[in-house]
């Protein structure tokens, strides 16, 4: 399985620079303790991505949309909240949520998922990698 982690982010790697890449890495975010919620479903599900988030001018100075590619395919966009409201622990405890569907057109087994986002400054956080196992296609479509 590991095999397959470093294969999916050497592949997103050559992508990244596109979208754009760190300018100073010295004060980049830094994307922790990432996960999914539930960590598997059918394709459409509604997933609660969680993450810790530090920033050494502060969490005020990231852009709060959470940038998630679907095996170098699809890109996500997630906005993410620190509010107490959105699935989140407490407000400005810097652990942050967002809400995801699950594509539809995502077929049955597991998907990997490259997680990052932008300072103000444009400085790209570090790469963080997750997964969602699809166990179905939705039946009431």
């Amino acid at each position: 399985m590991e095999w397959i982690r470093v294969l999916i982010g050497a592949g997103l790697l050559g992508l990244l620079p596109a979208a754009g890449s760190p300018l100073d890495r010295l004060n980049a975010p830094v994307v922790t303790n990432l996960n999914m919620a539930p960590g598997s479903g059918p394709a459409g599900s509604r997933v609660v991505v969680r993450l810790h988030l530090y920033d050494r001018q502060g969490v005020g100075n990231v852009v709060p949309i959470l940038h998630e590619i679907r095996e170098g395919i699809e890109e996500i966009r997630i906005p993410i909240y620190d509010d107490g409201t959105h699935d989140d622990l407490l407000p400005g405890d810097h652990f942050f949520a967002g809400h995801m569907i699950v594509p539809l057109t995502a077929s049955p087994g597991p998907h990997w998922f490259v997680v990052y986002l932008f300072d103000r400054d444009g400085n790209r956080s570090n790469l963080s990698l997750t997964e969602f196992t699809v166990t179905d296609f939705r039946k009431d479509i």
